[in-house]
């Protein structure tokens, strides 16, 4: 599918999700992150692409298996594409997925051992907050807990810092 306004629900949507007004789901943009978004297993909402992109082998394998698994991707102007994009120059792909569960029903009570948390109290810039969560991957952290005014660990800054694979639970601890 090729879409050639500005106006394109899929882009409105797509724009408000970025902006953080959807609460179900999250903007992943870039190669990489659309790659993990899809290899987590999210669901995947939407998938929009410039011609640009491609080209590259690499990208053009991701998005016939996005395409694939579900709905159909859109291929884009870089115009149109940059309308959306939470970057200046933008990465050629960006997919709309399903919010991970953020309560106890999504996080995985059968692995061995206690669960190691790690706890964000009050964290205003989603840089931090991927910084947080990308040290705390590599410590072995499984799960880790925002409390209120904490930035959103999914929002597309904190999401840019490190893609991380953690059951997220919000709080409101004040």
């Amino acid at each position: 599918m090729e879409i050639t306004s500005r106006d394109n629900s899929l882009l409105r949507r797509a724009r408000a999700v970025r902006d953080g007004k959807v609460n179900d789901s999250i903007f992943v943009e870039g190669l990489r992150l659309a790659e993990e978004a899809f290899s987590s297993g999210l669901l995947i909402e939407a998938v929009i692409y410039s011609e640009e992109i491609t080209r590259k082998e690499r990208a053009a394998s991701l998005i016939e298996k996005l395409g694939a698994a579900g709905p159909k991707p859109a291929s884009v102007s870089e115009k149109l594409l940059e309308s959306i994009s939470y970057t200046r120059t933008p990465q050629g792909i960006v997919v709309l997925a399903s919010r991970p569960p953020s309560d106890e029903a999504g996080f995985n009570t059968k692995q061995s051992g206690s669960p190691l948390l790690v706890i964000m109290h009050g964290i205003n810039n989603p840089v931090n907050v991927g910084a947080i969560l990308r040290t705390a991957e590599g410590a072995g952290v499984t799960g880790a807990i925002t409390t209120a005014n904490t930035a959103d660990p999914f929002s597309p800054k904190a999401l840019r810092v490190r893609w991380v694979r953690l059951f997220v639970c919000r709080f409101g601890w004040e």
